[in-house]
């Protein structure tokens, strides 16, 4: 394992005994009465989890998409606002699933005297909602995420961390696909995921952000290949990865809007892909963007963004996969790689999913040190 990527591993704090142990009232299912098939898929994921039904929120907000800022504001942050701040006090944090049916992305705030593609207000309902806990947030672009591992050095990250919420999204172009991705995550934990980590880089050579995020994937390859018994495929070419056998985790870029490849998912993988408009929908027939094609072809989780995200809001692959392989839960390992919060990028799968508990190919550290500063990531620009 590179030395970087050791260091940073044995830095990383576990939440395992926080979010994977989370039940009861610390797992919140939302879902919009006004969308016939959410409430049934709803019920659905709490059968799944056996969770009890006092976890159900319920919406009457919008049954497109997109939704306009004000109408999120007064239908979907202020209700469950209302309902996680009734909730008794608890150790560990509140997780909230948004089912099929809950809008994706919000519209623009006005903002006096900017215009938006300079305010950038719009964002993933998801992100936006992570802040429910906080009265007033900036919703002009970006805010740092108090869980993210570059943080761990900062002074009051407890408190920050106990004022966010970790959301995931039950979501797709249609129930039947929801309703998989909640059977699969539970079938493939009874014995674990297998299979292939496939890397699409690019074989960039220099000293740009887009450089060294093509370095940390070439990193991540050789780390996993050195560390673990996982067979790993590895791709420098620019373009895009066009096959990989039994594909169990995947991360590459830069295929912008057109998911390409001939790939035979296994049953529970964990794919995503490093673009600018992966995730703008979920549900529109005619679209090939990256996070619903892989939904429609088999994955059970994936990542991406609403809208432009910027490279550096993306979740980490040195982080996020080394998490998974250790056995954490899906919210977890995004969270612990997610620069930003009130931004674009969405988690779309079982956050409590545990692909690689029976058997974690990777074993972190039990006693964590504090994290060596905020890394690279400006709060805001």
């Amino acid at each position: 394992m590179t030395a970087g990527l050791l260091a940073l591993l044995c830095l990383l704090p576990l939440l395992s005994g926080e979010a994977a142990a989370a039940s009861g009232d610390r797992v919140q299912v939302v879902y919009n009465r006004n969308m016939p098939e959410s409430r049934e898929l709803a019920l659905h994921y709490l059968a799944a989890r056996r969770l009890p039904a006092t976890d159900l929120i319920t919406l009457a907000t919008s049954d497109r998409e997109e939704i306009a800022y004000a109408e999120f504001d007064r239908t979907i942050f202020s209700p469950i606002a209302r309902r996680l701040n009734g909730l008794p006090a608890a150790d560990g944090p509140i997780i909230l699933v948004l089912m099929y049916g809950v809008p994706l992305k919000t519209g623009p705030l006005p903002v006096a005297g900017e215009k938006e593609k300079d305010a950038m207000t719009a964002a993933s309902v998801d992100s936006e909602l992570s802040l429910v806990f906080q009265e007033t947030f900036e919703r002009r672009r970006w805010l740092p995420n108090p869980w993210f591992a570059g943080r761990d050095r900062e002074r009051d990250r407890e408190r920050l961390r106990r004022q966010v919420v970790l959301v995931s999204r039950l979501d797709g172009p249609d129930p039947a696909t929801v309703r998989r991705l909640i059977d699969d995550a539970r079938r493939v934990e009874e014995k674990g995921l297998a299979g292939t980590v496939c890397i699409d880089a690019r074989g960039m050579r220099g000293d740009s952000a887009y450089d060294r995020f093509d370095a940390g994937l070439r990193s991540l390859a050789a780390a996993l290949r050195r560390q673990t018994s996982l067979p790993v495929v590895l791709d420098v070419s620019a373009e895009l990865m066009p096959t990989c056998p039994e594909p169990a985790l995947y991360c590459g870029w830069y295929g912008l809007g057109r998911y390409q490849g001939d790939f035979r998912w296994r049953q529970g993988a964990v794919a995503y892909h490093v673009a600018s408009g992966e995730a703008v929908t979920l549900r529109r027939r005619d679209s090939k963007v990256w996070c619903k094609r892989l939904l429609e072809e088999g994955v059970a989780a994936t990542v991406g963004p609403v809208a432009e995200p910027y490279l550096q809001s993306f979740p980490l692959p040195e982080i996020f996969f080394p998490l998974l392989l250790s056995g954490t839960t899906l919210v977890e390992a995004y969270y612990r790689s997610l620069p930003f919060l009130s931004w674009r990028q969405v988690l779309v799968g079982d956050p409590l999913y545990r692909p690689f508990a029976a058997r974690p190919p990777i074993i972190l550290p039990p006693v964590p040190s504090p994290a060596d500063g905020p890394g690279p990531y400006p709060d805001r620009n």
